[in-house]
């Protein structure tokens, strides 16, 4: 009877229908001589979660709560999350970029275009991790860069040998004479340049990148120059593994 006497009080808009019709069936079973048990809170919880479900959540909901006796219960509509952006790290420098090596270049086939001759890979290295074209001096030159290893550096030159090679060199620089393959090579050990001679009969001085010592290898029509922090040996085996 209590609820059919809120029938008038109920807070609901205008011909939602829900109100009267709660109501009514309660009034019908009141006169059929039923007699709810007082209910518990949590029977009314769902009442009222339903009355403010069917009234769309409006201002009547903390009104009904009120009267049904059941506090703190509240209507919230959640906010939009905020989008989320993910911030996109700028790209890495290609390797080899503080060495001064020209321009890379994506791939062997495009280094030979630019350069005019056909790089090769020491089979000991592997493919490299950057390939750089330098075509800003006589002879154009072909880095192959390796990340935390050597530097292969190709050009369309043959080695200086003899008294040319001697008046270049300081006197507290090395030079041993070596066959690669079978053909001439030279382990130079203190010297920041070495001197080549490219195909017009010029001499070309080049600078090292990576240590002041350094393995000129001819091999065919190109002259190729390894540099390495391991040693002699290390560079006569990256040498040896040049295909034939």
């Amino acid at each position: 009877m209590e609820l059919a006497d809120l029938d008038g009080f109920l807070d609901a808009p205008s011909g939602a229908g829900v109100a009267p019709v709660v109501a009514a069936q309660l009034r019908a079973d009141a006169a059929a001589g039923f007699a709810p048990r007082r209910p518990r809170r949590r029977w009314w919880a769902i009442v009222v979660a339903a009355l403010v479900a069917a009234v769309g959540g409006a201002v009547a909901a903390p009104a009904v709560a009120d009267w049904f006796g059941v506090r703190g219960v509240e209507v919230h509509k959640a906010p939009n999350p905020t989008p989320t952006t993910v911030q996109t790290p700028p790209p890495l420098p290609p390797v080899g970029t503080a060495l001064d090596l020209g321009q890379p270049v994506a791939t062997l086939a495009a280094a030979s275009a630019a350069a005019g001759f056909e790089p090769v890979v020491p089979e000991l290295l592997g493919p490299p991790d950057g390939v750089w074209v330098d075509t800003r001096g006589v002879a154009p030159s072909v880095s192959l860069v390796y990340e935390g290893g050597p530097l292969v550096t190709e050009f369309d030159a043959t080695i200086v040998e003899g008294p040319i090679l001697s008046k270049v060199t300081r006197p507290e620089t090395t030079v041993e004479p070596l066959r690669i393959n079978g053909e001439p090579a030279l382990w130079i050990d203190g010297v920041h340049d070495v001197i080549l001679r490219v195909p017009n009969g010029d001499l070309v001085s080049e600078r090292l990148r990576l240590s002041d010592r350094v393995l000129l290898v001819q091999h065919g029509r190109l002259t190729i120059r390894i540099e390495t922090n391991g040693g002699r040996d290390e560079a006569i085996r990256i040498a040896e593994s040049l295909p034939r």
